[in-house]
């Protein structure tokens, strides 16, 4: 499939590292910078998601010729770049980020832009487009008016979808669906303070949109999901998404843009396809976010330091155990509760899953981790091929491992292992028993209960009266 990108493009950078201490004469943390990350945002940052997908993909839009614009190039690789020069230097911003969490950011040449040129090559791309997206940042591009009635004229023919900014025009009227975040839609629809907040606001805005603009809204909630007004007068939808665990949600309403249109043009209903597609967005925060991008391709594959050695920071007390990637049954749900107890969060390995499987093992898998993203006592869920189950366990680092007693499954992990980073190994035996210390380490499940409530009684005593059964009985089997 060849997807069409219309948009502004700039350079982000991620500066990143650690910061363990404070500046002498200010209250600032002093980063020690480990790596920084240059790749392509705005429309480029959406290209960029459905190269990663496979797709074939043509990039309207204006490029400088400068450095910044050669990195843009190189992340743009392999895509189709049709572009007029914009005269100015391209907008780079830069984020300084600390462990996982964004400190601050930087912006140059991000002001207001002269007048964008368009040129013919340009128009013809758009109208040899099988599918649209236009991605507009504000910069002028999205404006142009024979740009935007060459857009207008396929959008009768091919779908179009709009990622409008606050600095820029309303959607063509010819577009399939508009994805305003909430904060962009409340704004654009002047809704009035009192309204509500979240879900209420959503609503009101995007039937409000929806008249105005006339096309379908699909509005991003975030961690609620996506709001849809399809019909006018009609109440509007919402698709809900699994729980994510990300500390960075950049890029997700690109990554939800892009999905959709790969939807549609693929033949299904809007509603259906914003269903899929804000699963993916969810998908897409889930493995990594931004930092994924040019570094791994979806699906991810958890098995260097690098993709999970934060992990103890994100998530506290670790206990991870290995889930089978075949089937998902009511016990195994079970038995995560039950290891979701030893610890402050529970994080899944699927085992076994190897970097090249068939489009119909692959979409099992995306559907099985969705469904454990699902439930609300994992945290995490990350993919270990069978090679490198031992590497991934090693910089996981998790402070307790839970294996399953059933002699069928075999022992995953040496002991030895675990004990290289302090970490504990336990059973969690199958059926009706109770989870058990194994091999032989006096109290090794006691050091990991009191692990996970930090020696704190009172933790213990507001445990749910199941969990305090089971950890109760877990103590009087450990002596």
């Amino acid at each position: 499939m060849r997807i069409t990108v219309v948009g502004d493009v700039l350079l982000d950078v991620d500066v990143q590292g650690t910061a363990e201490r404070l500046l002498a004469d200010a209250p600032v943390p002093v980063v020690d910078v480990q790596t920084i990350m240059r790749r392509a945002g705005g429309a480029g940052l959406v290209a960029s998601m459905l190269l990663a997908d496979g797709h074939e993909v043509d990039i309207v839009t204006t490029l400088s010729d400068d450095d910044a614009a050669g990195h843009l190039r190189g992340s743009l690789a392999g895509a189709n770049i049709v572009a007029s020069h914009s005269g100015i230097p391209t907008p780079v911003k830069t984020r300084l980020i600390a462990g996982s969490h964004p400190l601050a950011r930087m912006d140059e040449g991000c002001g207001d832009p002269p007048p964008v040129t368009v040129t013919g090559e340009m128009l013809d791309a758009v109208a040899g487009a099988e599918v649209l997206v236009v991605a507009d940042y504000g910069r002028g591009l999205a404006d142009h008016p024979e740009l935007r009635r060459a857009i207008a004229e396929r959008g009768l023919d091919v779908p179009v979808v709009w990622d409008p900014h606050p600095r820029g025009e309303r959607p063509v009227l010819s577009a399939t669906v508009a994805t305003p975040n909430l904060a962009e839609a409340t704004k654009a629809a002047h809704v009035p303070a009192g309204v509500g907040k979240d879900a209420a606001a959503a609503a009101h805005a995007a039937r409000a949109l929806r008249e105005e603009w006339a096309c379908p809204i699909a509005v991003t909630l975030g961690e609620m999901g996506v709001l849809l007004a399809d019909s006018a007068g009609a109440p509007p939808s919402v698709h809900p998404v699994s729980k994510v665990t990300s500390v960075d949600p950049c890029g997700a309403g690109d990554r939800f843009s892009s999905a959709l249109a790969v939807a549609l043009a693929s033949g299904a209903s809007l509603p259906d396809a914003v269903a899929s597609a804000a699963d993916i967005a969810a998908l897409f925060l889930a493995r990594g976010g931004v930092s994924a991008l040019g570094t791994r391709r979806t699906p991810r594959y958890a098995n260097s330091p690098g993709e999970t050695g934060s992990a103890r920071e994100r998530h506290g007390a670790i206990v991870a155990m290995a889930c089978d990637s075949d089937t998902l049954t009511p016990e195994d749900v079970r038995r995560f509760l039950a290891a979701r107890a030893l610890g402050d969060s529970l994080v899944l390995v699927i085992d076994g899953v190897e970097s090249s499987v068939s489009a119909a093992e692959a979409q099992h898998i995306d559907a099985l981790e969705q469904a454990l993203l699902a439930l609300e006592c994992v945290a995490e869920v990350v993919r270990a091929p069978r090679a490198d189950f031992e590497s991934l366990l090693r910089s996981l680092r998790p402070h307790v491992w839970v294996e399953s007693a059933d002699p069928r499954d075999g022992g995953r992990l040496d002991p030895q292992i675990a004990a290289a980073w302090g970490g504990q190994l336990v059973t969690l035996p199958y059926g009706e028993r109770h989870i058990a210390e194994s091999f032989g380490r006096g109290r090794a499940l006691e050091r990991a209960s009191a692990m996970a409530f930090g020696g704190n009684s009172r933790a213990l005593r507001e445990q749910k009266p199941s969990e305090q059964k089971l950890s109760e009985q877990n103590r009087s089997e450990s002596r």
